[in-house]
C-alpha cells in the first residue's frame, strides 16, 4: 500500500512538472523530462502539450511517434514505431499487463 501511495505521489508531481514544461515549445525538453521519470522514448518522438500518464516506468514509446494534445496513458503501455495518437485519446489497462489472462 505504501509503495502504491509513493507511486501516486510521484506521478502527481511528475504531471505537475510536465505542465510547466508546456511553456516550452521544444519537444526535446519535454522528452528529456519524460525520460527522467523512467519512461522509455524512441527518436524522433513528438509529444504535444497536456500529456498525462500514471506509471511512467511501464510506458514505452517507439520511434517516429506523434502523441497529440490531451492524451492519457495508464499502466503497461507499449506504443510501437510509426504510430499516432489523436487528440484526447485515453489508453487504460485497468492495472494489468496486456498479456496477463489471470484477470479473466
Amino acid at each position: 500500500m505504501k509503495n502504491r501511495k509513493k507511486t501516486s505521489i510521484f506521478c502527481f508531481l511528475a504531471n505537475i512538472a510536465l505542465i510547466f514544461t508546456d511553456r516550452f515549445s521544444d519537444t526535446k525538453i519535454r522528452n528529456y523530462f519524460l525520460r527522467m521519470t523512467g519512461m522509455k522514448i524512441g527518436s524522433p518522438v513528438i509529444i504535444d502539450r497536456k500529456f498525462t500518464f500514471y506509471d511512467p516506468k511501464s510506458i514505452e514509446i517507439g520511434n517516429y511517434v506523434l502523441i497529440r494534445e490531451g492524451c492519457y496513458l495508464d499502466h503497461h503501455i507499449l506504443i510501437e514505431d510509426h504510430c499516432t495518437l489523436s487528440r484526447d485519446v485515453m489508453i487504460l489497462t485497468a492495472g494489468h499487463h496486456p498479456g496477463d489472462m489471470s484477470y479473466i
